[in-house]
Protein backbone atom coordinates (compact mmCIF):
# COMPACT_ATOMS: atom_id res chain seq x y z
CA UNK A 1 0.00 0.00 0.00
CA UNK A 2 1.27 3.46 -0.89
CA UNK A 3 0.74 6.42 1.39
CA UNK A 4 0.85 9.79 -0.38
CA UNK A 5 2.13 12.71 1.66
CA UNK A 6 0.41 16.16 1.60
CA UNK A 7 3.34 18.16 2.89
CA UNK A 8 3.98 19.68 -0.52
CA UNK A 9 0.39 21.07 -0.80
CA UNK A 10 1.30 24.43 0.74
CA UNK A 11 3.59 25.08 -2.11
CA UNK A 12 0.80 24.56 -4.72
CA UNK A 13 -0.59 28.00 -5.77
CA UNK A 14 -3.84 26.48 -7.22
CA UNK A 15 -4.70 24.69 -4.04
CA UNK A 16 -3.92 27.78 -1.91
CA UNK A 17 -6.39 29.84 -4.06
CA UNK A 18 -9.14 27.28 -3.64
CA UNK A 19 -8.73 27.31 0.10
CA UNK A 20 -8.95 31.12 0.16
CA UNK A 21 -12.18 31.07 -1.86
CA UNK A 22 -13.65 28.56 0.56
CA UNK A 23 -12.82 30.75 3.55
CA UNK A 24 -14.37 33.80 1.87
CA UNK A 25 -17.59 31.92 1.10
CA UNK A 26 -17.90 30.76 4.68
CA UNK A 27 -17.31 34.29 5.92
CA UNK A 28 -19.99 35.63 3.57
CA UNK A 29 -22.50 33.05 4.73
CA UNK A 30 -21.80 33.84 8.37
CA UNK A 31 -22.23 37.55 7.66
CA UNK A 32 -25.57 36.93 5.89
CA UNK A 33 -26.80 34.80 8.78
CA UNK A 34 -25.79 37.50 11.26
CA UNK A 35 -27.67 40.16 9.30
CA UNK A 36 -30.78 37.92 9.15
CA UNK A 37 -30.63 37.30 12.89
CA UNK A 38 -30.23 41.00 13.60
CA UNK A 39 -33.16 41.80 11.29
CA UNK A 40 -35.35 39.22 13.01
CA UNK A 41 -34.40 40.53 16.42
CA UNK A 42 -35.24 44.04 15.29
CA UNK A 43 -38.60 43.00 13.90
CA UNK A 44 -39.39 41.09 17.06
CA UNK A 45 -38.49 44.09 19.12
CA UNK A 46 -40.82 46.23 17.04
CA UNK A 47 -43.68 43.70 17.38
CA UNK A 48 -43.12 43.53 21.11
CA UNK A 49 -43.23 47.28 21.36
CA UNK A 50 -46.58 47.35 19.42
CA UNK A 51 -48.36 44.75 21.55
CA UNK A 52 -50.20 47.50 23.39
CA UNK A 53 -51.34 49.04 20.10
CA UNK A 54 -52.58 45.67 18.85
CA UNK A 55 -54.40 45.06 22.13
CA UNK A 56 -56.14 48.41 21.96
CA UNK A 57 -57.23 47.69 18.38
CA UNK A 58 -58.59 44.29 19.46
CA UNK A 59 -60.63 45.74 22.31
CA UNK A 60 -61.93 48.47 20.01
CA UNK A 61 -63.15 45.78 17.59
CA UNK A 62 -64.93 44.08 20.51
CA UNK A 63 -66.55 47.41 21.35
CA UNK A 64 -67.87 47.60 17.78
CA UNK A 65 -69.59 44.22 18.10
CA UNK A 66 -71.19 45.16 21.41
CA UNK A 67 -72.26 48.61 20.20
CA UNK A 68 -73.99 47.04 17.18
CA UNK A 69 -75.88 44.58 19.40
CA UNK A 70 -76.96 47.40 21.70
CA UNK A 71 -78.42 49.30 18.74
CA UNK A 72 -80.71 46.38 17.86
CA UNK A 73 -81.63 45.70 21.46
CA UNK A 74 -82.49 49.25 22.42
CA UNK A 75 -83.72 50.93 19.24
CA UNK A 76 -87.08 49.65 18.00
CA UNK A 77 -86.50 51.25 14.58
CA UNK A 78 -83.32 49.23 14.02
CA UNK A 79 -84.59 46.02 12.48
CA UNK A 80 -82.24 43.54 10.82
CA UNK A 81 -83.61 44.66 7.47
CA UNK A 82 -82.56 48.18 8.43
CA UNK A 83 -79.11 46.86 9.32
CA UNK A 84 -78.65 45.32 5.87
CA UNK A 85 -79.79 48.54 4.19
CA UNK A 86 -77.53 50.65 6.46
CA UNK A 87 -74.49 48.40 6.91
CA UNK A 88 -72.30 50.87 8.81
CA UNK A 89 -75.11 51.97 11.19
CA UNK A 90 -73.90 55.48 10.43
CA UNK A 91 -77.11 57.11 11.71
CA UNK A 92 -77.01 55.10 14.94
CA UNK A 93 -73.32 55.33 15.87
CA UNK A 94 -71.17 58.46 16.29
CA UNK A 95 -68.65 58.18 13.45
CA UNK A 96 -65.82 60.66 13.01
CA UNK A 97 -62.79 60.76 10.69
CA UNK A 98 -59.35 60.17 12.19
CA UNK A 99 -56.29 59.79 9.98
CA UNK A 100 -58.51 59.54 6.93
CA UNK A 101 -60.51 56.63 8.43
CA UNK A 102 -64.18 56.97 9.40
CA UNK A 103 -64.56 55.37 12.83
CA UNK A 104 -66.30 55.53 16.18
CA UNK A 105 -63.76 56.58 18.77
CA UNK A 106 -63.15 54.54 21.91
CA UNK A 107 -61.09 56.76 24.18
CA UNK A 108 -58.27 58.87 22.76
CA UNK A 109 -56.21 56.22 21.01
CA UNK A 110 -58.59 53.68 19.47
CA UNK A 111 -61.76 53.39 17.44
CA UNK A 112 -63.86 50.99 15.37
CA UNK A 113 -66.02 50.76 12.28
CA UNK A 114 -68.64 48.12 11.54
CA UNK A 115 -69.94 46.57 8.34
CA UNK A 116 -73.16 44.53 8.45
CA UNK A 117 -74.41 41.98 5.94
CA UNK A 118 -77.01 39.23 5.59
CA UNK A 119 -75.19 35.86 5.60
CA UNK A 120 -78.29 34.13 4.22
CA UNK A 121 -78.90 36.61 1.37
CA UNK A 122 -82.60 36.56 2.15
CA UNK A 123 -83.40 39.48 -0.15
CA UNK A 124 -82.29 37.69 -3.32
CA UNK A 125 -84.76 34.84 -3.79
CA UNK A 126 -86.97 32.22 -2.14
CA UNK A 127 -87.31 28.60 -3.22
CA UNK A 128 -90.72 27.10 -2.44
CA UNK A 129 -93.15 24.26 -3.09
CA UNK A 130 -96.83 23.78 -2.34
CA UNK A 131 -99.09 20.91 -1.33
CA UNK A 132 -102.85 20.97 -1.02
CA UNK A 133 -105.71 18.80 0.17
CA UNK A 134 -109.45 18.83 0.71
CA UNK A 135 -111.54 17.85 3.73
CA UNK A 136 -114.40 15.46 2.94
CA UNK A 137 -117.97 16.25 3.97
CA UNK A 138 -121.11 14.16 3.69
CA UNK A 139 -121.65 13.10 0.09
CA UNK A 140 -118.00 13.52 -0.94
CA UNK A 141 -114.90 11.33 -1.06
CA UNK A 142 -111.26 12.28 -0.57
CA UNK A 143 -108.83 9.38 -1.17
CA UNK A 144 -106.18 8.98 1.50
CA UNK A 145 -103.53 8.42 -1.16
CA UNK A 146 -104.62 11.43 -3.20
CA UNK A 147 -106.04 14.10 -0.86
CA UNK A 148 -105.57 16.89 -3.42
CA UNK A 149 -108.68 15.66 -5.28
CA UNK A 150 -112.24 15.54 -3.94
CA UNK A 151 -114.92 13.44 -5.67
CA UNK A 152 -118.61 14.34 -5.51
CA UNK A 153 -120.09 11.93 -4.55
CA UNK A 154 -117.35 9.34 -5.23
CA UNK A 155 -114.82 8.22 -7.80
CA UNK A 156 -117.01 5.45 -9.29
CA UNK A 157 -120.25 7.42 -9.82
CA UNK A 158 -121.16 8.04 -13.46
CA UNK A 159 -122.67 11.43 -12.52
CA UNK A 160 -119.95 13.12 -10.51
CA UNK A 161 -117.89 16.25 -10.10
CA UNK A 162 -114.13 16.19 -9.50
CA UNK A 163 -112.28 19.15 -8.02
CA UNK A 164 -108.50 18.93 -7.85
CA UNK A 165 -105.56 21.08 -6.85
CA UNK A 166 -102.23 20.69 -8.63
CA UNK A 167 -99.11 21.64 -6.71
CA UNK A 168 -96.39 24.07 -7.73
CA UNK A 169 -92.70 24.62 -7.08
CA UNK A 170 -90.17 27.22 -8.08
CA UNK A 171 -87.82 30.01 -7.10
CA UNK A 172 -89.04 33.56 -6.57
CA UNK A 173 -86.62 36.39 -7.38
CA UNK A 174 -87.02 39.79 -5.74
CA UNK A 175 -86.54 43.32 -7.01
CA UNK A 176 -84.78 46.08 -5.11
CA UNK A 177 -87.86 46.70 -2.97
CA UNK A 178 -88.02 43.07 -1.89
CA UNK A 179 -91.10 42.08 -3.94
CA UNK A 180 -91.36 39.23 -6.40
CA UNK A 181 -90.50 40.36 -9.94
CA UNK A 182 -93.11 37.94 -11.32
CA UNK A 183 -95.86 36.47 -9.18
CA UNK A 184 -95.21 32.73 -8.89
CA UNK A 185 -97.93 30.13 -9.39
CA UNK A 186 -99.10 28.70 -6.08
CA UNK A 187 -101.17 26.00 -7.75
CA UNK A 188 -104.08 25.29 -10.08
CA UNK A 189 -107.69 24.37 -9.33
CA UNK A 190 -109.47 22.21 -11.88
CA UNK A 191 -113.14 21.21 -12.09
CA UNK A 192 -114.19 18.20 -14.16
CA UNK A 193 -117.85 17.33 -14.72
CA UNK A 194 -118.92 13.81 -15.67
CA UNK A 195 -122.36 13.51 -17.26
CA UNK A 196 -124.81 15.46 -15.06
CA UNK A 197 -122.28 16.14 -12.33
CA UNK A 198 -123.31 16.25 -8.65
CA UNK A 199 -124.07 18.74 -5.88
CA UNK A 200 -122.86 19.15 -2.30
CA UNK A 201 -124.69 19.51 1.01
CA UNK A 202 -122.48 22.36 2.19
CA UNK A 203 -119.14 24.09 1.73
CA UNK A 204 -115.92 22.14 1.20
CA UNK A 205 -112.81 23.24 3.05
CA UNK A 206 -109.27 22.98 1.71
CA UNK A 207 -105.73 23.84 2.76
CA UNK A 208 -102.60 24.72 0.79
CA UNK A 209 -99.22 24.56 2.50
CA UNK A 210 -96.67 26.99 1.06
CA UNK A 211 -93.26 25.65 2.16
CA UNK A 212 -89.87 27.22 1.59
CA UNK A 213 -86.48 25.52 1.53
CA UNK A 214 -84.26 28.55 0.80
CA UNK A 215 -83.10 30.87 2.23
CA UNK A 216 -84.57 29.01 5.20
CA UNK A 217 -87.12 26.32 5.98
CA UNK A 218 -90.60 27.53 6.87
CA UNK A 219 -94.26 26.76 6.12
CA UNK A 220 -97.44 28.81 6.03
CA UNK A 221 -100.91 27.34 5.54
CA UNK A 222 -103.38 28.99 3.16
CA UNK A 223 -106.96 28.03 4.01
CA UNK A 224 -110.19 28.48 2.12
CA UNK A 225 -113.47 26.94 1.10
CA UNK A 226 -115.55 26.01 -1.92
CA UNK A 227 -119.11 27.30 -1.72
CA UNK A 228 -122.01 24.87 -1.66
CA UNK A 229 -122.66 23.45 -5.12
CA UNK A 230 -126.36 23.45 -5.95
CA UNK A 231 -126.04 23.32 -9.74
CA UNK A 232 -123.14 21.34 -11.19
CA UNK A 233 -123.39 23.30 -14.44
CA UNK A 234 -122.49 26.59 -12.77
CA UNK A 235 -118.95 27.78 -12.01
CA UNK A 236 -117.43 26.58 -8.73
CA UNK A 237 -116.58 29.49 -6.41
CA UNK A 238 -113.32 29.20 -4.46
CA UNK A 239 -112.63 31.72 -1.69
CA UNK A 240 -109.92 32.17 0.91
CA UNK A 241 -110.02 32.91 4.64
CA UNK A 242 -107.74 35.87 4.10
CA UNK A 243 -105.78 37.25 1.17
CA UNK A 244 -102.48 37.84 2.98
CA UNK A 245 -100.31 35.34 4.83
CA UNK A 246 -97.01 35.94 6.58
CA UNK A 247 -94.04 33.95 7.79
CA UNK A 248 -90.78 35.33 9.19
CA UNK A 249 -91.35 38.76 7.68
CA UNK A 250 -92.28 37.41 4.24
CA UNK A 251 -95.79 38.18 3.04
CA UNK A 252 -97.69 36.03 0.57
CA UNK A 253 -100.58 37.95 -0.99
CA UNK A 254 -102.88 35.90 -3.21
CA UNK A 255 -103.29 37.11 -6.79
CA UNK A 256 -105.17 36.07 -9.91
CA UNK A 257 -102.40 37.10 -12.33
CA UNK A 258 -98.61 37.09 -12.64
CA UNK A 259 -98.46 40.87 -12.11
CA UNK A 260 -99.34 42.93 -9.05
CA UNK A 261 -101.35 46.09 -9.72
CA UNK A 262 -101.78 48.26 -6.66
CA UNK A 263 -105.42 48.47 -5.60
CA UNK A 264 -107.00 51.90 -5.76
CA UNK A 265 -107.43 52.15 -1.99
CA UNK A 266 -103.86 50.98 -1.35
CA UNK A 267 -105.06 48.11 0.80
CA UNK A 268 -103.01 45.53 -1.04
CA UNK A 269 -100.85 44.75 -4.03
CA UNK A 270 -103.53 42.62 -5.71
CA UNK A 271 -107.30 42.85 -5.78
CA UNK A 272 -108.93 40.32 -3.47
CA UNK A 273 -109.16 36.92 -5.12
CA UNK A 274 -112.16 34.64 -5.46
CA UNK A 275 -111.67 32.03 -8.16
CA UNK A 276 -114.58 31.09 -10.42
CA UNK A 277 -113.89 27.80 -12.17
CA UNK A 278 -116.37 26.58 -14.77
CA UNK A 279 -116.90 22.83 -15.25
CA UNK A 280 -114.17 21.19 -17.38
CA UNK A 281 -111.79 24.11 -16.96
CA UNK A 282 -109.05 25.26 -14.62
CA UNK A 283 -107.87 28.42 -12.90
CA UNK A 284 -104.37 29.30 -11.65
CA UNK A 285 -103.67 30.86 -8.27
CA UNK A 286 -100.68 33.20 -8.00
CA UNK A 287 -99.14 35.23 -5.19
CA UNK A 288 -97.13 38.38 -4.74
CA UNK A 289 -94.34 37.26 -2.42
CA UNK A 290 -91.93 39.45 -0.46
CA UNK A 291 -88.49 38.50 0.81
CA UNK A 292 -87.92 37.04 4.25
CA UNK A 293 -86.68 39.39 6.92
CA UNK A 294 -83.07 38.64 7.85
CA UNK A 295 -83.13 36.64 11.08
CA UNK A 296 -79.39 36.96 11.67
CA UNK A 297 -76.64 39.38 10.69
CA UNK A 298 -72.92 39.11 10.10
CA UNK A 299 -71.05 41.97 11.78
CA UNK A 300 -67.49 42.71 10.68
CA UNK A 301 -65.96 45.02 13.25
CA UNK A 302 -62.57 46.61 12.52
CA UNK A 303 -60.68 48.01 15.49
CA UNK A 304 -58.06 50.76 15.07
CA UNK A 305 -55.22 51.30 17.55
CA UNK A 306 -52.15 53.53 17.78
CA UNK A 307 -49.30 53.22 15.26
CA UNK A 308 -51.64 51.97 12.52
CA UNK A 309 -52.62 48.79 14.40
CA UNK A 310 -55.80 47.05 13.15
CA UNK A 311 -57.80 44.02 14.29
CA UNK A 312 -60.88 42.52 12.66
CA UNK A 313 -63.56 40.51 14.48
CA UNK A 314 -66.49 38.87 12.73
CA UNK A 315 -69.60 37.79 14.61
CA UNK A 316 -73.03 36.37 13.84
CA UNK A 317 -75.88 37.92 15.80
CA UNK A 318 -79.35 36.32 15.88
CA UNK A 319 -82.62 38.09 16.57
CA UNK A 320 -84.17 35.48 18.87
CA UNK A 321 -84.17 31.73 19.58
CA UNK A 322 -87.45 31.53 17.64
CA UNK A 323 -85.74 32.95 14.54
CA UNK A 324 -88.95 34.77 13.66
CA UNK A 325 -90.95 31.55 13.50
CA UNK A 326 -93.62 31.92 16.15
CA UNK A 327 -96.44 29.51 16.89
CA UNK A 328 -99.15 29.62 14.24
CA UNK A 329 -102.31 29.87 16.37
CA UNK A 330 -103.45 31.66 19.50
CA UNK A 331 -104.00 28.47 21.51
CA UNK A 332 -101.98 25.52 20.22
CA UNK A 333 -102.79 22.04 21.54
CA UNK A 334 -99.97 19.71 20.50
CA UNK A 335 -100.53 15.97 20.82
CA UNK A 336 -102.91 13.15 19.84
CA UNK A 337 -106.50 14.32 19.75
CA UNK A 338 -108.14 11.10 20.93
CA UNK A 339 -107.71 12.09 24.59
CA UNK A 340 -107.58 15.86 24.06
CA UNK A 341 -109.65 17.75 26.61
CA UNK A 342 -110.98 21.21 25.78
CA UNK A 343 -113.37 22.81 28.27
CA UNK A 344 -113.68 26.61 27.93
CA UNK A 345 -116.31 26.82 30.69
CA UNK A 346 -119.54 28.81 30.91
CA UNK A 347 -118.09 32.26 30.35
CA UNK A 348 -117.94 34.10 27.07
CA UNK A 349 -114.25 34.44 26.19
CA UNK A 350 -112.96 35.24 22.72
CA UNK A 351 -110.17 33.20 21.18
CA UNK A 352 -108.88 35.25 18.29
CA UNK A 353 -106.45 34.38 15.50
CA UNK A 354 -106.39 37.90 14.05
CA UNK A 355 -103.07 39.56 14.79
CA UNK A 356 -104.02 43.06 16.04
CA UNK A 357 -100.54 44.46 15.35
CA UNK A 358 -100.14 45.74 18.91
CA UNK A 359 -96.44 46.52 19.33
CA UNK A 360 -94.22 46.62 22.38
CA UNK A 361 -95.12 49.44 24.72
CA UNK A 362 -98.65 49.79 23.39
CA UNK A 363 -101.38 48.94 25.93
CA UNK A 364 -103.62 45.92 25.39
CA UNK A 365 -107.35 46.74 25.41
CA UNK A 366 -109.53 44.87 27.88
CA UNK A 367 -111.95 43.70 25.20
CA UNK A 368 -109.99 43.50 21.95
CA UNK A 369 -112.06 43.27 18.81
CA UNK A 370 -111.67 40.24 16.60
CA UNK A 371 -112.66 40.83 13.00
CA UNK A 372 -110.95 39.21 10.05
CA UNK A 373 -109.43 41.72 7.66
CA UNK A 374 -108.86 40.00 4.30
CA UNK A 375 -105.84 42.23 3.67
CA UNK A 376 -104.02 41.36 6.91
CA UNK A 377 -102.49 38.08 8.06
CA UNK A 378 -104.49 35.87 10.36
CA UNK A 379 -104.30 32.36 11.81
CA UNK A 380 -106.61 29.79 13.40
CA UNK A 381 -107.59 30.87 16.89
CA UNK A 382 -107.11 27.28 18.09
CA UNK A 383 -104.73 24.82 16.47
CA UNK A 384 -104.65 21.06 17.04
CA UNK A 385 -102.52 18.18 15.77
CA UNK A 386 -105.07 15.92 14.11
CA UNK A 387 -108.72 15.71 12.91
CA UNK A 388 -109.81 13.85 16.07
CA UNK A 389 -108.56 16.70 18.21
CA UNK A 390 -110.34 19.18 15.96
CA UNK A 391 -113.59 17.26 16.38
CA UNK A 392 -113.19 17.34 20.17
CA UNK A 393 -112.62 21.10 20.17
CA UNK A 394 -115.50 21.85 17.81
CA UNK A 395 -117.84 19.80 19.98
CA UNK A 396 -116.87 21.61 23.20
CA UNK A 397 -116.75 25.32 22.34
CA UNK A 398 -119.91 26.30 24.22
CA UNK A 399 -120.19 30.09 24.49
CA UNK A 400 -116.64 30.64 23.33
CA UNK A 401 -116.23 32.98 20.37
CA UNK A 402 -113.55 31.45 18.13
CA UNK A 403 -112.36 33.50 15.10
CA UNK A 404 -111.22 32.11 12.72
CA UNK A 405 -112.42 28.55 13.20
CA UNK A 406 -110.16 25.95 14.85
CA UNK A 407 -107.98 23.98 12.46
CA UNK A 408 -105.43 21.21 12.19
CA UNK A 409 -101.99 22.85 12.25
CA UNK A 410 -99.36 21.68 9.77
CA UNK A 411 -97.22 24.82 9.68
CA UNK A 412 -95.99 25.00 13.25
CA UNK A 413 -92.37 25.99 13.94
CA UNK A 414 -89.61 23.39 14.19
CA UNK A 415 -89.60 23.38 17.98
CA UNK A 416 -93.18 22.04 17.98
CA UNK A 417 -92.51 19.16 15.59
CA UNK A 418 -91.20 16.60 18.10
CA UNK A 419 -90.58 16.18 21.84
CA UNK A 420 -86.84 16.10 21.14
CA UNK A 421 -86.94 19.46 19.33
CA UNK A 422 -89.10 21.03 22.04
CA UNK A 423 -86.88 19.61 24.79
CA UNK A 424 -83.80 21.14 23.13
CA UNK A 425 -85.55 24.51 22.87
CA UNK A 426 -86.63 24.43 26.52
CA UNK A 427 -83.13 23.36 27.63
CA UNK A 428 -81.76 26.42 25.86
CA UNK A 429 -84.33 28.70 27.52
CA UNK A 430 -83.65 27.09 30.91
CA UNK A 431 -79.94 27.91 30.61
CA UNK A 432 -80.73 31.52 29.72
CA UNK A 433 -83.16 31.79 32.65
CA UNK A 434 -80.54 30.38 35.04
CA UNK A 435 -78.01 32.93 33.83
CA UNK A 436 -80.45 35.80 34.44
CA UNK A 437 -81.82 34.60 37.79
CA UNK A 438 -85.25 33.78 36.36
CA UNK A 439 -85.16 30.02 36.84
CA UNK A 440 -87.44 28.34 39.39
CA UNK A 441 -86.42 24.74 40.21
CA UNK A 442 -88.90 22.03 41.02
CA UNK A 443 -90.04 22.23 44.63
CA UNK A 444 -90.37 19.31 47.01
CA UNK A 445 -94.11 19.02 46.47
CA UNK A 446 -93.86 19.57 42.71
CA UNK A 447 -95.52 23.02 42.72
CA UNK A 448 -92.91 25.72 42.24
CA UNK A 449 -95.33 28.67 42.10
CA UNK A 450 -97.87 27.89 44.81
CA UNK A 451 -99.66 31.24 44.82
CA UNK A 452 -99.42 34.85 43.74
CA UNK A 453 -96.81 35.71 46.36
CA UNK A 454 -94.31 33.12 45.17
CA UNK A 455 -94.84 34.12 41.54
CA UNK A 456 -94.57 37.89 42.02
CA UNK A 457 -90.74 38.12 42.01
CA UNK A 458 -90.71 36.60 38.52
CA UNK A 459 -93.85 38.10 36.96
CA UNK A 460 -94.42 41.83 37.00
CA UNK A 461 -96.68 44.41 35.43
CA UNK A 462 -93.86 46.35 33.73
CA UNK A 463 -93.12 43.35 31.51
CA UNK A 464 -96.76 43.15 30.51
CA UNK A 465 -96.24 46.43 28.69
CA UNK A 466 -92.83 45.61 27.22
CA UNK A 467 -93.38 41.94 26.41
CA UNK A 468 -89.88 41.26 27.71
CA UNK A 469 -88.70 38.78 30.28
CA UNK A 470 -87.92 35.08 30.50
CA UNK A 471 -88.99 32.76 33.29
CA UNK A 472 -88.62 28.98 33.33
CA UNK A 473 -90.49 27.03 36.00
CA UNK A 474 -89.64 23.37 36.48
CA UNK A 475 -92.75 21.86 38.01
CA UNK A 476 -96.33 22.99 38.47
CA UNK A 477 -97.23 26.68 38.65
CA UNK A 478 -100.23 28.40 40.24
CA UNK A 479 -99.84 31.99 39.15
CA UNK A 480 -103.08 33.67 40.15
CA UNK A 481 -104.36 36.98 38.73
CA UNK A 482 -101.00 38.58 37.92
CA UNK A 483 -99.81 40.49 34.85
CA UNK A 484 -96.56 39.78 33.08
CA UNK A 485 -94.86 39.34 29.76
CA UNK A 486 -92.13 37.71 27.73
CA UNK A 487 -91.57 33.97 27.55
CA UNK A 488 -92.92 31.76 30.34
CA UNK A 489 -92.11 28.06 30.38
CA UNK A 490 -93.83 25.69 32.79
CA UNK A 491 -92.72 22.06 32.66
CA UNK A 492 -95.62 20.91 34.85
CA UNK A 493 -99.27 21.94 34.95
CA UNK A 494 -100.25 25.62 34.86
CA UNK A 495 -103.13 27.27 36.73
CA UNK A 496 -103.85 30.96 36.31
CA UNK A 497 -106.57 33.32 37.52
CA UNK A 498 -109.36 34.88 35.51
CA UNK A 499 -107.70 38.30 35.68
CA UNK A 500 -104.33 36.98 34.53
CA UNK A 501 -102.79 39.16 31.79
CA UNK A 502 -99.86 38.19 29.62
CA UNK A 503 -98.07 39.62 26.59
CA UNK A 504 -95.89 37.02 24.94
CA UNK A 505 -95.38 33.29 24.68
CA UNK A 506 -96.42 30.67 27.24
CA UNK A 507 -95.21 27.09 26.80
CA UNK A 508 -96.61 24.37 29.06
CA UNK A 509 -95.19 20.85 28.77
CA UNK A 510 -97.27 19.37 31.56
CA UNK A 511 -100.57 17.80 30.62
CA UNK A 512 -102.95 20.61 31.56
CA UNK A 513 -103.66 24.32 31.76
CA UNK A 514 -106.52 25.51 33.96
CA UNK A 515 -108.04 28.96 34.09
CA UNK A 516 -109.48 29.29 37.59
CA UNK A 517 -112.00 31.93 38.63
CA UNK A 518 -113.88 34.73 36.91
CA UNK A 519 -112.26 37.74 35.30
CA UNK A 520 -111.45 39.47 32.06
CA UNK A 521 -107.73 39.09 31.62
CA UNK A 522 -106.11 39.02 28.18
CA UNK A 523 -103.33 36.84 26.83
CA UNK A 524 -101.78 38.49 23.77
CA UNK A 525 -99.41 36.15 21.98
CA UNK A 526 -99.37 32.35 22.00
CA UNK A 527 -100.33 29.73 24.56
CA UNK A 528 -98.82 26.37 23.63
CA UNK A 529 -99.69 23.17 25.51
CA UNK A 530 -97.42 20.32 24.41
CA UNK A 531 -97.11 17.53 27.01
CA UNK A 532 -94.11 15.22 26.82
CA UNK A 533 -91.86 13.16 29.09
CA UNK A 534 -88.26 14.48 29.00
CA UNK A 535 -87.08 11.05 30.20
CA UNK A 536 -88.79 9.28 27.30
CA UNK A 537 -88.67 11.52 24.25
CA UNK A 538 -89.39 8.61 21.93
CA UNK A 539 -92.88 8.20 23.40
CA UNK A 540 -94.13 11.23 21.49
CA UNK A 541 -96.41 13.98 22.76
CA UNK A 542 -99.13 13.29 25.29
CA UNK A 543 -102.70 14.54 25.05
CA UNK A 544 -103.14 18.20 26.06
CA UNK A 545 -105.89 19.58 28.29
CA UNK A 546 -107.27 23.11 28.58
CA UNK A 547 -110.14 23.87 30.94
CA UNK A 548 -111.88 26.77 32.66
CA UNK A 549 -113.76 26.53 35.95
CA UNK A 550 -114.97 30.10 36.12
CA UNK A 551 -116.92 32.67 34.11
CA UNK A 552 -115.92 36.02 32.65
CA UNK A 553 -114.23 36.92 29.40
CA UNK A 554 -110.51 36.14 29.73
CA UNK A 555 -109.68 36.53 26.05
CA UNK A 556 -106.77 35.00 24.19
CA UNK A 557 -105.52 36.88 21.14
CA UNK A 558 -102.93 35.64 18.68
CA UNK A 559 -99.84 37.73 17.97
CA UNK A 560 -97.12 36.32 15.81
CA UNK A 561 -96.72 38.22 12.56
CA UNK A 562 -95.59 41.66 13.71
CA UNK A 563 -91.96 42.71 13.29
CA UNK A 564 -91.35 42.63 17.04
CA UNK A 565 -93.43 39.60 17.95
CA UNK A 566 -94.53 39.99 21.57
CA UNK A 567 -92.42 37.68 23.67
CA UNK A 568 -89.49 36.88 21.40
CA UNK A 569 -87.57 39.89 22.68
CA UNK A 570 -87.20 38.11 26.02
CA UNK A 571 -83.98 36.59 24.68
CA UNK A 572 -82.93 38.87 21.87
CA UNK A 573 -80.00 39.83 19.67
CA UNK A 574 -77.48 37.33 21.02
CA UNK A 575 -74.07 36.57 19.55
CA UNK A 576 -73.95 33.08 18.08
CA UNK A 577 -70.18 33.09 17.46
CA UNK A 578 -67.13 35.35 17.01
CA UNK A 579 -63.96 34.78 14.97
CA UNK A 580 -60.85 36.90 14.47
CA UNK A 581 -60.22 37.61 10.79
Amino acid sequence: MTVRSNRNTKGDPGQRGAALVTVMLISALLLTASVAMLTAVGANSKNTSDVLSETKAYYAAESGLQASINVFRNDSTATYKYGVANPTLASKLAYTTVGGISQVRVGNEAGYSVLLSDPDNTAASTTFSTTGWFTAISGTTVPVANPNTIYIPNQAASDRLEISFSTAAGTVSFDSSGHSTVNPRIGTFQVTKFNNGANTSGPIYFQIDYSTSLPRTATRSIRGSIGQITNASNPVLISFTTQVYAVAGSEIELCATTTSPITSDGSGRCPNVTLSVSPNSQQELYADVTAFDPYRLKILSTGYGPNGAQKKLEGIVERSPLDGLASTSGLTLVGPGAQLDFGPGNGNPTYCGVDPGIQQGQPIPNNPTCTIDPNKPTAPAIGVSDPTGLSNVLGSMGNTNVVPAPAVITDGPAWQQSPAALNDFISYLRTKAQQSGRYVPNSANGTSFQNTNTATPYINTAENLSGQGLTVVDGNANIGPLSGGGILVVTGNLTYGGNFNWRGLIIVTGSSVTRSGAGNGVILGNLVIAPYDPNNLGAGFGSPSFSTNGGGGSDLMFSGYSQNFDGTSAVSDFMAGVAEK
